[in-house]
């Protein structure tokens, strides 16, 4: 677990949720064929609620949220308190076993994405869960990919969250 991070190594975490900011608004709507898209600052949130301490956490999860809540027309600081909660139900409940549980990582980007639309489908009204099973199917896909970026931003290359 990271308790002493660099400055450099907190400004690379930023500019890789910026990175991600702007796949999800600009790149994957103009090449992305299906109409469900991986949601990669979730994923990222999730993976930062893993290896960061709570400081560290509070901070870079509501940017996640607050810079999908910007490009998002729907219900404003949703996901902002969204991935803030999951962030500190991953935190205080599975930090401490993750590394001890094959796949916790997978279920965990699951879990968080199917509660997001289970909470929209309550509080909209309408079926936004058949959605969330295939988002939740892609972010699993796109873990692998962003769980690499995320360990190269680290200087942890090549390593299972070392």
């Amino acid at each position: 677990m990271t308790d002493r991070v660099s400055v450099a190594g907190l400004l690379k975490i930023t500019a890789l949720i910026g990175a991600f900011t702007f796949l999800q608004v600009s790149v994957l709507p103009s090449i992305w064929l299906y109409s469900v898209k991986p949601d990669l600052l979730l994923v990222l949130a999730i993976l930062i609620s893993l290896n960061y301490n709570f400081t560290h956490l509070i901070v870079f999860v509501l940017l996640c949220g607050i810079s999908k809540d910007i490009f998002s027309l729907s219900l404003p600081g949703f996901n902002a308190f969204a991935f803030s909660l999951e962030a500190g139900i991953v935190f205080f409940i599975f930090r401490r076993i993750y590394k001890e549980i094959p796949w916790l990582e997978l279920i965990l980007v699951a879990s968080a994405t199917m509660l997001n639309y289970l909470a929209l489908t309550l509080i909209l009204g309408k079926p936004y869960i058949l959605i969330g099973i295939q988002e939740a199917a892609l972010n699993c896909l796109f873990l692998p990919l962003v769980l690499r970026l995320f360990n190269f931003i680290r200087g942890r290359a090549y390593e299972k969250n070392a």
